[in-house]
């Protein structure tokens, strides 16, 4: 960065941080017995741009990097290129504190610390900095280049002026920050909530209420069961038949409704629940510029079935054709990101799923959207996280998901589930816009304000304030007297 003379306020003056901090602060190896908190990168918290619980060690455990003895006061700034907004200013909260080599220590002289703390948080800084990087191995900006840096200088008063403005506002833009930070934790649970609302009955209980209960849950299921033995379907092993037993959350199953597995659930036609082929039957050697689309993980964790550009010609189609779907299939990933659904549209290109997914072609009537947001519910995440092992939900498979109790409604109450879902949905999704705008704007905030304070333009400039010229001369001179004196009135050059 560089200040022209002829832009700073009156009083101000350019100069160079190594001007104004101390040559060096002391080094030395911790004695095997003595004990000290030990700063590192690891404990600068970045954002709040403080130190965050520094380790306690004593001398006998010490990495060879901690060998800086810092005070109160001090400004540590990150050399290293990853890090290099890792700064921070010590405070006296703890006893003894040794720094680590990777950090330049700027201990003012005859300035305010907060000042140099301010500066080196600025874009302007790091920016400079990141451009100064040197080394393959260990990528660094020099102490050297860091006191080269170019600054503006106001007088003493102003410093602390400004300074305190800065606590303040900083203060406030922290505590904007560490609000919009809970949203999308608590949009989650908004989200989740509404889906077990919905899978358990409960968000459509007025509903049932006021349009009273019928047999069409049970009648869908004998629909399901007729079409199936018309078509000779017979699920190899015999079909899966889950109870409400079977799942790990207590539910009280609504009046109306019926339990049942996807074997039940499932269109009368071959292969309508089917995992992916195995890895060795496609291969990218087998792909062509166009032709059937191979679905993925990547189309359904994107929410985007057009998303993707790998085919295989009609040969390799009709050797997988077990594979095969069609519009309205729903598509859920199995490895990795598990548990993603994807319903494919009407107007979905014809293909197959790779090995990563599993599709399941329901009966016509069934509402694929109410499956997809009971396969997303808490019942169902944690049915599969109890069939795991070790409770880390890694892989999932099409045994586990013919073992799920799926609760299923009437026709009518399943559309009444979507439309309310998508609804509350929409008024989230509103929300999560007005987050991320609030985000952007407080995001903006911090590096708007610092700017403001080393233009000047943040506080009320003091004309008797002794010009920053007069102090950086006895700090020069190595005076030990850098408290400023009384200056007459003066003017200020430029407007404001």
């Amino acid at each position: 960065m560089r200040w022209a003379v002829s832009d700073l306020p009156a009083g101000w003056v350019e100069t160079t941080i190594g001007d104004v901090v101390e040559p060096k602060v002391e080094q030395r190896t911790p004695l095997e017995n003595e004990h000290f908190y030990y700063i590192d990168i690891s404990s600068i918290d970045r954002t709040a741009k403080k130190i965050v619980n520094p380790q306690k060690l004593s001398g006998k455990d010490a990495p060879s990097r901690a060998r800086q003895v810092v005070a109160s006061g001090d400004v540590l700034v990150s050399m290293t290129r990853p890090n290099l907004n890792a700064v921070a200013m010590v405070s006296d909260d703890l006893d003894k504190q040794i720094a680590s080599t990777g950090f330049d220590v700027l201990r003012a002289k005859g300035v305010d610390s907060r000042w140099l703390y301010y500066l080196v948080r600025t874009n302007d800084f790091v920016t400079a900095m990141s451009d100064l990087v040197q080394g393959a191995l260990y990528p660094a900006v020099r102490p050297r280049d860091i006191r080269k840096f170019e600054i503006p200088l106001a007088p003493l008063g102003e410093q602390k002026r400004i300074a305190e403005k800065l606590d303040s506002l900083l203060t406030r833009v922290d505590s904007c920050e560490r609000h919009l930070e809970r949203v999308p934790q608590i949009l989650k649970r908004f989200r989740q909530s509404v889906l077990a609302a919905a899978t358990s009955g409960r968000l459509t209980e007025d509903w049932r209420e006021e349009k009273g209960v019928d047999n069409s849950a049970t009648e869908l299921l004998q629909a399901i069961a007729n079409a199936q033995n018309e078509a000779s379907i017979k699920v190899r092993g015999g079909a899966i038949e889950p109870s409400l037993g079977d799942l790990p959350d207590e539910v009280d199953l609504p009046q109306g409704w019926v339990v049942a597995g996807f074997d039940f659930l499932a269109a009368p036609e071959a292969n309508a629940l089917k995992a992916g082929p195995f890895g060795s039957t496609l291969k990218k050697n087998m792909y062509v510029p166009h032709g059937y689309k191979i679905y993925g993980q990547e189309q359904v964790i994107a929410g985007d079935e057009n998303f993707g550009d790998y085919f295989i010609d009609e040969a390799k189609y009709q050797e997988l054709i077990t594979c095969a779907v069609k519009p309205g299939d729903i598509l859920i990933s199995l490895v990795g990101t598990i548990g993603k659904v994807l319903v494919l549209s009407d107007n979905s290109k014809p293909g197959i799923i790779n090995p990563r997914l599993v599709k399941l072609s329901l009966y016509k009537s069934i509402n694929r959207k109410y499956i997809s947001l009971y396969l997303q519910s808490p019942l169902a995440r944690h049915f599969f996280e109890s069939k795991s092992h070790g409770g880390t939900m890694d892989i999932l498979n099409l045994g586990i998901l013919r073992e799920l109790p799926v609760l299923i409604p009437s026709l009518e109450e399943q559309a009444e589930i979507v439309r309310r879902v998508e609804s509350l949905f929409a008024y989230a999704e509103r929300l999560e816009a007005r987050y991320l705008s609030a985000s952007e704007r407080v995001a903006r905030l911090t590096p708007s304000m610092l700017g403001k304070g080393f233009r000047g333009e943040l506080v009320e400039q003091d004309p008797n304030d002794e010009p920053a010229e007069k102090l950086l001369e006895r700090v020069k001179a190595g005076r030990e007297d850098v408290q400023p004196q009384k200056a007459g009135p003066r003017g200020r050059k430029g407007s404001k």
